[in-house]
C-alpha cells in the first residue's frame, strides 16, 4: 500500500507538468460541442505528449491518404512558441501506431512548411485557390489546419482541397486558369 501511493502521486506530477493533455482536453471539448470526430487527432497528441513538451499554442495540419474508407494519415504539428515542427503518420497495417518525426525526409520539398507558412501570413484564400486549380487525377482529399490557442481559448479550423507540390512549389493546372 505504501508504494503505491508513492507512485501516484509521481505519476500525478508528471502527467500535471505535461501542457499537451490540455490540447486533448480542448479536443474532447470541441469534438462534444461540434459532433466532429478526433480519434485520429488525440493519437497523435497523446504520442506527442509521451514523447515531447509542447506549448500552448499549436498549428495542427492534417491529411487523409486519399483512398476510399482509408484509415492512414499524416500531417504536422507546428508549435508556435517553439517554433518547431514535429511531422507524424501512420500506417495501414498498424493505424493506432503514430510515428512522430522532428526531420521531414525531404527538406528542400516540405509541403507541410508551405502550407503553414501561407496560414499564418494569411494567405488561406490562396491555398484554396491551389487546391482548387490543381487537376489531380483520381480521390483527392480535403485537408484541415486547427489552430488551437490555449492562451486565447481560440480553436479555428480552416480546409482545403488537395494540391501537387513538387520542388518546393506547388504545381497547379495552367489549362483551368
Amino acid at each position: 500500500m505504501k508504494i503505491k501511493i508513492p507512485i501516484l502521486f509521481i505519476l500525478i506530477l508528471t502527467f500535471s507538468n505535461c501542457k499537451s493533455p490540455k490540447f486533448y482536453n480542448e479536443l474532447s471539448k470541441f469534438e462534444s460541442e461540434t459532433g466532429l470526430n478526433f480519434k485520429s487527432y488525440k493519437l497523435v497528441l497523446k504520442e506527442l505528449d509521451r514523447k515531447y513538451q509542447t506549448s500552448d499554442h499549436i498549428i495542427f495540419q492534417y491529411s487523409l491518404i486519399p483512398e476510399w474508407n482509408s484509415n492512414e494519415f499524416s500531417g504536422v504539428i507546428y508549435d508556435v512558441d517553439l517554433n518547431e515542427y514535429y511531422y507524424f503518420e501512420n500506417t495501414k497495417k498498424k493505424p493506432r501506431r503514430i510515428i512522430i518525426k522532428e526531420e521531414y525526409p525531404f527538406p528542400e520539398d516540405n509541403y507541410y512548411e508551405f502550407v503553414i507558412e501561407n496560414y499564418m501570413n494569411r494567405k488561406v484564400d490562396y491555398l484554396q485557390k491551389l487546391g482548387e486549380s490543381s487537376n489531380l487525377s483520381g480521390i483527392t482529399s480535403t485537408n484541415v489546419i486547427y489552430d488551437i490557442n490555449l492562451n486565447t481559448g481560440n480553436i479555428d479550423r480552416f480546409t482545403y482541397k488537395d494540391f501537387l507540390f513538387m520542388e518546393g512549389e506547388p504545381k497547379v493546372d495552367t489549362l483551368n486558369k
